[in-house]
């Protein structure tokens, strides 16, 4: 469907859900309310610009998620093997279900994603408040910020990932992890592989003790955890393509320097400077620009990076966990051509909720040690005033 009546009915219809769902018992999200205008405004545009070229907007995977919901329609849920790996049953059956109340395929993708974003809100807020952090507007933008909003509004797959993958790092219940795990599995594989790379990490890196001291060998450690996670994830690639699409296994690249440049530059959220002319048609100054707009691409990652080599902090063997899991993934998806920021964005909102957490304890912790600096000088003074002010009694000592 393109632009027209349809379309814009059922595009406020969904809008309005989302803003229901800003509704709490006592007052409206102001988040959730403005998100709710920006995604009904946004979905609007793009149709309005590209009409019925908009499954292609950005990405072919909106055309393809729609031709993957119309075999589905046509031939009904298989549950080979082959069809669970690469039918994305977990957004697809979902908008198979809307698309029965007459929701059109395309948007019925569009308003998945919006509604896992809200939740992943939801989800990060929750998370914060139980760290004893009153949520504030202006931290959304380290779990829910501009990228985030643009890629629902497209209704690609990385929100429902996002949130999987948040759950699986901060979630409570066991089970749901599970769940998430799976629904993840049916998404991206090599995702799931990396999340479960990052737990066996984290599980070893608590039972080695190397966190308890706020020097001492955190740093050389976190260099040998980085080495050896990318060395596993560079691994893996041939060896998971060995198994589910029976490639031929070739030796990857594993210290060569140009995938070396593609790991630090996703660390910054720059990977673009690492591509050719072939992968992206923008020009550098086009994609700088963008990363202005996408402010979060280069702010989260940083921000994450910046607590790492703090073991005292909160949830420091969390922190680790999350990072051998990036690691693991960038160096399994250096091995491709090209890897962009969105397929970063699972990562991204426990970045962000981990980088809110460390920098306000090492705010918390400078504001207390210049207090005690304050207060060993305050009674260093009074002590030598109250000295001065019996000068009599001190030389009497004295002679004594």
């Amino acid at each position: 469907m393109g632009w027209g009546a349809p379309w814009v009915v059922q595009s406020l219809a969904c809008g309005f859900m989302l803003l229901l769902l800003a509704r709490r018992p006592t007052h409206w999200d102001v988040w959730q309310a403005a998100y709710a205008a920006v995604w009904t405004t946004g979905v609007l545009a793009i149709a309005r610009i590209a009409g019925a070229e908009q499954r292609i907007f950005y990405s072919t995977d909106q055309a393809t998620q729609v031709e993957l919901l119309a075999r589905v329609q046509e031939r009904g849920i298989s549950l080979d093997f082959s069809s669970l790996q690469d039918g994305r049953y977990a957004v697809v059956l979902p908008a198979w279900v809307l698309t029965t109340f007459g929701l059109d395929p395309l948007l019925a993708f569009k308003f998945i994603q919006a509604v896992t974003l809200t939740f992943l809100y939801r989800l990060c807020r929750d998370w914060l408040e139980r760290q004893g952090i009153a949520p504030r507007l202006w931290h959304t933008l380290a779990y829910a910020g501009p990228l985030f909003v643009f890629l629902s509004v497209l209704g690609l797959r990385d929100l429902v990932l996002a949130y999987a993958a948040t759950h699986w790092f901060v979630g409570r219940s066991p089970v749901l992890k599970a769940i998430w795990l799976g629904v993840a599995l049916t998404l991206r594989p090599h995702l799931v592989a990396a999340l479960l790379a990052g737990w066996v990490a984290a599980a070893l890196w608590a039972r080695l003790r190397v966190l308890h001291t706020r020097v001492g060998t955190q740093p050389l450690a976190l260099l040998g955890l980085t080495l050896a996670a990318w060395a596993a994830g560079a691994y893996s690639y041939g060896i998971l393509g060995l198994l589910k699409y029976d490639l031929a296994y070739h030796s990857p690249s594993v210290w060569w320097q140009h995938v070396w440049w593609r790991f630090f530059a996703n660390l910054v959220g720059l990977q673009f400077l690492t591509f050719g002319d072939d992968v992206v048609a923008m020009s550098i100054p086009q994609l700088v620009a963008l990363r202005v707009v996408f402010v979060d691409t280069l702010v989260i990652p940083i921000l994450f990076l910046s607590t790492l080599p703090w073991a005292w902090l909160r949830h420091s063997v969390l922190r680790v966990q999350v990072y051998a899991s990036f690691v693991y993934f960038l160096g399994l998806v250096a091995q491709t051509r090209f890897n962009s920021s969105r397929q970063n964005l699972p990562f991204f909102a426990i970045m962000g909720l981990l980088a809110l957490v460390g920098w306000r304890d090492l705010r918390a912790s400078t504001t207390v040690e210049a207090a005690d600096t304050v207060g060993n000088a305050d009674a260093a003074r009074t002590v030598g005033n109250a000295g001065a002010a019996n000068p009599r009694r001190d030389a009497t000592a004295g002679v004594a």
